[in-house]
């Protein structure tokens, strides 16, 4: 038994660009790009074409050996979410939500390219985009890591750059949903939407059906 190393992600000494292989590598059941240690040719910044001073998160995973094939094991904690979401599903939401809130929310352990929570809640942060009744609502995950695609829709919130995946949109329950963060502004709110319509279900934003209606503003929420 023997550890195999993956970057999960190289960034910049000098311009802090990152490259993030971890979702791309989840595609073929690698948590991040395979980790040689001849790896170490030149590397140049594709952002401010520096070269060679980077700085490298890994993730170390247990390799099993079956006679001549070898076996990657997953770092998913696919048991602690079952038991975490065994708890959820007896739990019941009594607050309110509403569209444009900002929640974290326990998104748990997936499959494949699928967004993962993090941490012991398996959480992760949501933009509500649309509020079914109070069990179900359309949700987008957020993320501190913006990568320049269409699926990536960059915002700032408090000076801090952010990320909508809209190619992760999802219906949940709101059980899951475990900590209110904030209201997201208006403008940045439409620009979302924007790109869901225009982008995930190519339509203009004005042929979208109306959001739910109900009161807007509990607990002095604005």
């Amino acid at each position: 038994m023997s550890d195999i190393y993956y970057i999960k992600n190289l960034k910049c000494a000098y311009c802090e660009e990152n490259n993030d292989f971890e979702e791309e590598s989840m595609k073929y059941g690698n948590v991040g790009l395979p980790y040689a240690f001849e790896f170490g040719g030149e590397f140049v910044c594709d952002e401010c074409k520096e070269k060679n001073k980077i700085i490298m998160d890994f993730v170390a995973v247990k390799r099993k050996t079956s006679g001549a094939a070898q076996e990657v094991d997953s770092e998913k904690d696919f048991d602690g979410w079952n038991r975490r979401k065994k708890q959820l599903h007896k739990s019941t939401f009594n607050d309110y939500i509403h569209a444009r809130d900002v929640w974290w929310c326990a998104l748990g352990v997936n499959i494949g390219v699928e967004a993962d929570g993090k941490h012991e809640n398996f959480e992760r942060p949501i933009l509500v985009i649309r509020k079914f009744n109070q069990d179900s609502v359309l949700v987008v995950p957020l993320t501190s890591r913006p990568k320049q695609n269409p699926y990536h829709v960059p915002f700032k919130h408090e000076g801090e750059e952010f990320s909508a995946v809209i190619s992760q949109m999802r219906l949940i329950s709101t059980n899951r949903l475990l900590r209110w963060i904030y209201k997201m502004d208006t403008s940045i709110f439409k620009m979302i939407q924007t790109s869901i319509c225009e982008v995930v279900f190519q339509m203009p934003i004005t042929n979208r059906p109306p959001l739910a209606r109900g009161s807007r503003w509990p607990h002095g929420r604005k």
